[in-house]
Order: structure tokens, then sequence, then C-alpha cells
């Protein structure tokens, strides 16, 4: 949700270094047994009276809720645009950002039904998070809210379901790379019909969306993660990627390489 979902990269938060303030967000490993499910869990305290959270295009899936109320409960799908969640503080917010191609085992519900459950109280109950929330409820350790998360989860493990499908379009789109539809689909030992209605079912988004959303996330941990400069990446003389980099992101590669700077000597 808040950055890159790309197993390989540690998450991007750049509304983190974007001139947000009355926002503190810290992210949290999930259980060794969980990393092929949960990408991370992270804990946003808004101290502000509201807060437009600007949220960047990837390819996971995030269950957002609050301890202080049910009406802040649901699942957030890959977008290929950037959006922004309106916020209402002061409150804790806590996520899990899945896998996506996972999640009919992590909740024992189709990805269709998944889609259509109504935020808030709706799917606090159809996905059993009642007592996880009052769990979490006036908890400050971050320590005990990776325990109380890691201990909800822990079950994935005996829970059966999943489409094979889906988890073989899951790891390819790991490594998606500018090629036509027909080229990736073959690559994959599909049809290019099934390859766009994998894409279209499993990630909400067309295979020529999500390699843009691939191409952006890596883009920004080069940028961000591995200390590169925007000169580096050829943005520069790039006017193409600096265009998909400004509507994507709300940025310019002057600014993210200013925040890159900012985030390398933090994460020090």
């Amino acid at each position: 949700m808040f950055g890159a979902a790309d197993r390989n990269f540690k998450p991007v938060q750049l509304y983190q270094l974007n001139g947000l303030t009355g926002v503190n967000c810290r992210v949290l490993q999930p259980a060794d047994a969980l990393i092929q499910f949960i990408h991370y869990y992270w804990v946003l305290e808004i101290s502000a009276q509201h807060v437009d959270l600007p949220v960047i295009p990837d390819n996971a899936v995030d269950l957002v809720l609050s301890p202080e109320s049910k009406t802040m409960c649901a699942l957030y799908f890959p977008q290929a645009e950037k959006f922004e969640i309106s916020l209402v503080g002061p409150a804790t917010y806590v996520g899990s950002c899945f896998h996506i191609q996972h999640l009919p085992r992590i909740f024992n519900q189709s990805i269709e039904a998944l889609r259509e459950l109504a935020p808030g109280a709706p799917s606090a109950q159809a996905l059993e998070l009642d007592e996880l929330i009052a769990e979490i409820q006036g908890v400050e350790s971050d320590g005990v809210i990776q325990e109380l998360l890691d201990r909800h989860y822990a079950s994935i493990d005996t829970i059966s379901g999943g489409s094979s499908e889906a988890s073989l379009f899951a790891e390819f789109a790991d490594r998606l790379e500018p090629a036509t539809v027909k080229t990736l689909a073959t690559s994959v030992g599909l049809s290019e019909r099934q390859f766009r209605r994998l894409a279209v079912d499993h990630f909400g988004l067309s295979p020529k969306k999500l390699q843009r959303v691939m191409r952006l996330q890596q883009a920004l941990n080069k940028l961000i993660e591995e200390g590169l400069s925007p000169l580096d990446e050829g943005y520069y003389d790039d006017s193409h990627k600096i265009r998909e980099l400004k509507k994507l992101t709300g940025l310019t590669p002057t600014e993210i390489r200013r925040m890159a700077e900012i985030y390398n000597q933090s994460d020090r």
C-alpha cells in the first residue's frame, strides 16, 4: 500500500518523506514462517485532526484497521494510479500488507468475495477480526502488536486453498519486463487470453498496467533503497520516465533524490 510490494524490495514510504505533518509510520516484520504470505505490518499514528495520505501504486493488498473504530476496516487492492486515503485523527491505524496470490488461503475466501466486502464492521466480521481489533486496542508497543498479528495469522499454513494459477502469475510478476502481452503469456505457458484473465481476476489490473506498476516500484527502489540518483537511472534525459514518475508519485526525480538522501541517512 505504502510503497514496494515486491518481495525482493523493502517498503518505500514516500509519504513519510514528503512533508506530511502529524503522521508517523513504522514498519514491522512478520515472523519468518509468515514471510511468504505477508510482506510486512505497519503502524500508522495520526496526531493531526485530518490527513490525506497519498498512496502510490503497488501490486499488494493491504488490510487497514483501527483498534479505535470498526468503521476503519478495509482491504485495499492494487491500483494503477496514485490515490489518497482520508484519515481522521488523532488515531492509530494498523495494517498488514499481503502477497495477493495468497489472499484466498489467508482468509479462506475467494478473491471475488473479498473484493466485494463492504468496509467497516462487515469486513471485520467477515474476516473474523473482531477479537484482533479488541486485543490491539490501547496497545502502544510495536513488539506486542507484532506478536498479536503473528498469532492471528499463525494458522495460515493449516488453511487449504489458493489457486496454483494465481501463484504462478504472482511468481512471474516479480520479474515483469517491458514486453508484449503475448510474449509474457508465452513465457509462463499461458495463452494471451488466459494471461489477461488471470491479471484482471487476481490483481484487478491488466498486464500492461501491472507492468507499469512493477516498473515504477523497481525504479523507486533503485532511487531510494540503493541510493542511486535520477541521473543514474536516466530520468533527466528521458521525458517519458519523468512524466510517468510524476504522474504515479506526484514527485519529480529531483524530489525523489532528495528524499532518498533523507531515507538513506535515517536508515543507517
